[in-house]
């Protein structure tokens, strides 16, 4: 086991549960994440239970994709009282 490894073993052990959860589930998202770079997100998802099932953004994006977004007008700059 690398010297990270031997690490994480010993700080999870000092956790309460609600942490040491929360601390595997970032482990977890990062080697999803590391394997998304080495090419194999499907499969690094599935292995790791990451947050998110797979086709999640692409499904959210897309429900917007059809709508139209109108930037609201800028209201006027409130008045300065003339210091001079």
């Amino acid at each position: 086991m690398s010297s990270v490894g031997t690490e994480l073993e010993r700080t999870l052990k000092t956790l309460d549960a609600a942490s040491a959860a929360s601390l595997e589930r970032v482990i977890r998202d990062m080697l999803v994440f590391a394997q998304h770079r080495q090419g194999s997100l499907a499969e690094a998802t599935q292995q790791s239970g990451a947050s998110y099932p797979p086709g999640h953004f692409e499904r959210l994006l897309g429900a917007w994709g059809d709508l139209e977004f109108e930037l609201p007008v800028d209201l006027p700059a409130p008045a300065v009282p003339d210091w001079t």
